[in-house]
């Protein structure tokens, strides 16, 4: 279930991420390549290549306010989903608002539950008190809920 119209992929070499946006933008693709370092324990080798682990994917998704990409995937693998891995990140703050990750997480996974009778799927139901932030993940939970 893809619901995102860009993807990210990260690189360690700065060439190599130029050529690799050409060749994503000659094929149509609509890729974003950042260059970084890779971190140890924070992907996992998939096919010889290197692969974000799930839980900061969910994380990522969260703080670049794509929220239907984050419940997508929790959606997905709500029994691969390692929580206490993503609850080291509760307490980050996504970009141009005053929320959390956990916030966040925690409202529409509840959405979700609430809306599917899944009794185990997600946490508690959090307050959301920003107007804006509180209708994009609701709106995020109800599109994925209807896509299950």
């Amino acid at each position: 279930m893809f619901l995102r119209d860009s993807f990210t992929v990260a690189v360690r070499n700065s060439s190599y991420a130029r050529a690799l946006k050409t060749f994503a933008k000659s094929q149509g693709w609509n890729v974003e390549v950042e260059t970084r370092d890779f971190e140890k324990n924070q992907y996992r080798r998939m096919r010889g290549l290197p692969v974000e682990e799930l839980e900061d994917t969910i994380v990522d998704c969260v703080k670049e306010w794509a929220f239907a990409d984050a419940f997508a995937s929790v959606r997905q693998n709500k029994d691969a989903v390692n929580w206490d891995r993503i609850s080291r990140h509760y307490g980050e703050r996504i970009p141009q608002s005053n929320i959390r990750v956990g916030q966040v997480l925690k409202y529409g996974t509840a959405m979700m539950r609430s809306r599917s009778g899944d009794l185990e799927h997600g946490a508690h139901l959090a307050r959301i008190p920003d107007d804006f932030v509180r209708r994009q993940v609701e709106e995020a939970a109800e599109r994925v809920s209807e896509l299950a």
